[in-house]
């Protein structure tokens, strides 16, 4: 599990430090202060290829024309400094020249082409295990039916999952896999007073964004998931079940969580469910913000200061 984070030269980071990270971490602050590249730098560091599609998710056109591949690795860097190294904790980034093998550099070859033939390299990984990052928009079907199949299947992590949702349709009796008509698996629930049971879709988008989430810690045992936009798709009325049922996996499958929030109904609900008996010490609020110079710091939070700032109308957000 990551104690603490130090990113540099990544895409808006220059330096950041964040000297104080726990179980599970919800990241705030405003547009353009790195939320969501915070989650990218983790990803990109936990895996050789990880990149790839922190690239591709962004529209990044990453094909064969050596100009746009290069100008989608550049990308990467911040101010697009490719001449350094981009760093996440001590795990370098590098840009190499594909002709020479080493890093990248301002190149005296009168070949332009040659000049942009380059990969992306990351030399070492954070180890921590499988690292998942779940987009702000919803997870594949056919996702959610790989993760539920590998990690979920005749676990008690079903049962888990049916009480959160009944937090949504009390109705809810039975949640599982099964096929329709033509030979497709999609997940249905059977509700009370039903006989027959009905796509979980049609109960609305929400119950789709509570399973993803919860197979994807089950899932990622002894790592880490990354979780853009939390609240998307969740009422607040529902959204403290939902956390108080993330910190309790995390827990129990030593999952380390990053989400990021725009909604002030999502802090209250963390700081609910973080503030209930057992779960205090393993949450953090890291709120980003820009100095007057335009850097990016942190401000960091405990679960109890959390409680006591929304108390006293403080912005956390």
């Amino acid at each position: 599990m990551l104690s603490s984070l130090h990113i540099r030269n990544f895409k808006c980071f220059e330096d950041l430090r964040i000297g104080s990270l726990a179980r599970v971490n919800l990241i705030t602050g405003k547009n353009n202060t790195g939320k969501t590249s915070l989650l990218e730098a983790v990803y990109t560091a936990s895996g050789k290829n990880n990149w790839y599609p922190v690239l591709s998710t962004r529209g990044e056109d990453i094909n064969n024309n050596l100009v746009e591949r290069f100008d989608a690795f550049a990308s990467l860097f911040f101010n697009r400094n490719i001449l350094e190294e981009a760093f996440i904790n001590e795990h370098a980034l590098q840009l190499i020249n594909n002709k020479t093998g080493k890093p990248y550099t301002l190149s005296e070859s009168n070949n332009y082409f040659e000049h942009l033939d380059c990969e992306l390299r990351l030399l070492s990984d954070l180890d921590s295990g499988p690292c998942k990052l779940v987009g702000s928009a919803a997870l594949q079907m056919r996702e959610l039916e790989t993760l539920w199949d590998d990690a979920f299947f005749l676990t008690p992590y079903e049962d888990t999952a049916l009480q959160v949702l009944q937090q949504i349709e009390p109705d809810i009796e039975k949640i599982g896999l099964g096929k329709t008509p033509g030979g497709k698996r999609r997940f249905q629930v059977l509700l009370k007073g039903q006989k027959r049971p009905i796509p979980l879709m049609h109960l609305g988008e929400g119950m789709g964004r509570i399973l993803g989430i919860l197979l994807s810690i089950v899932g990622g045992e002894n790592g880490i998931l990354l979780i853009d936009e939390f609240e998307n798709g969740l009422h607040y009325s529902v959204q403290r079940q939902v956390w108080e049922a993330v910190f309790r996996l995390a827990q129990a499958l030593d999952v380390q969580v990053f989400a990021t929030t725009h909604s002030r109904d999502c802090v209250e609900a963390f700081a609910a469910a973080a503030n209930q008996p057992g779960f205090g010490q393993d949450a953090r609020l890291i709120r980003l913000y820009r100095n007057p110079q335009r850097q990016i710091r942190e401000a960091n939070f405990d679960a109890e200061t959390v409680q006591t700032a929304i108390e006293n109308q403080i912005e956390l957000r």
